[in-house]
């Protein structure tokens, strides 16, 4: 289907069909947080719908679950 396959990954899994992997604690909830915070500015600067990083008003907390 030539759609790229991304995947957050740590040093315990495996790369098969992988296309691109970005190092990263994927157990803590605090470290995905951080992640889908900092992959959702950059995303909203390509698009232009922020002009710059201090743009984003969005704060890591919110990414955050209320969960155990």
């Amino acid at each position: 289907m030539k759609i790229p396959v991304i995947a957050l990954c740590d040093t315990n899994n495996i790369l098969k069909n992988i296309d691109v992997c970005v190092p990263l604690n994927n157990k803590g909830k605090k470290s995905l947080a951080l992640a889908y915070w900092l992959l959702a500015r950059e995303i909203l600067i390509k698009r232009g719908t922020i002009k710059s990083r201090d743009g984003y008003k969005v704060s890591v907390e919110d990414f955050e679950t209320a969960g155990k």
